[in-house]
């Protein structure tokens, strides 16, 4: 099918989807500057224990050497300003880590994990994305599945408007209640330069 002008006419994005949300948080995830000032604005107003909990997890962090404590932490993240950071990690691991990342990409459903892996995925080496474009259909989750059309989307994949149509119009049957179908909305407004 011919994507055009009235296709975007016909399905607009809802005004700051959370595809839109997850595109900035990607974009942004590897950008040590905006994330060190952001989270020092935060830092200044929330709780002391929140503020100890943000610190533990940053050491955590800074310590993590193999794939399974990176894992870990990426599923049991309790503080989303240290995403920054053990994204950053588990790229400096990237040889080690990022395989162990795709093979649990495919059947997790833990959204701090799928999240995380995002924006390690847009940084990293290609392959690793290529890899999961290449085997869509056995990615389990809907929400895994619709990061990996925002991602093809954002890394210039060539032909995938047929693909990305397919997947708006099934997450959008299969999901009614969810925003899983924004998500390859989203890419194709950005293919196409509509963004």
């Amino acid at each position: 099918m011919q994507i055009d002008e009235t296709f975007f006419d016909e399905n607009p994005l809802p005004q700051l989807s959370a595809a839109e949300v997850a595109h900035v948080q990607i974009l942004m995830g590897k950008n040590q500057t905006f994330n060190e000032i952001m989270n020092e604005a935060v830092l200044k107003t929330i709780p002391k224990e929140r503020r100890q909990t943000y610190q533990q997890e940053l050491e955590q962090i800074r310590s993590a050497s193999t794939s399974d404590e990176i894992i870990t932490l990426m599923r049991k993240q309790k503080e989303v300003m240290c995403r920054s950071a053990l994204c950053l990690r588990a790229l400096e691991l990237q040889e080690t880590v990022l395989p162990a990342i795709v093979k649990r990409f495919y059947k997790n459903r833990i959204d701090n994990f799928l999240e995380c892996a995002a924006i390690i995925l847009y940084h990293a080496d290609e392959k690793y994305l290529h890899e999961l474009y290449q085997n869509y259909r056995e990615i389990w989750s809907p929400y895994a599945q619709a990061l990996v059309c925002l991602l093809i989307s954002m890394c210039d994949y060539e032909n995938t408007d047929d693909f990305l149509l397919k997947e708006y119009q099934t997450m959008k049957r299969h999901y009614p209640e969810e925003t899983y179908y924004q998500f390859p909305l989203l890419a194709l407004y950005i293919s196409h330069g509509e963004i």
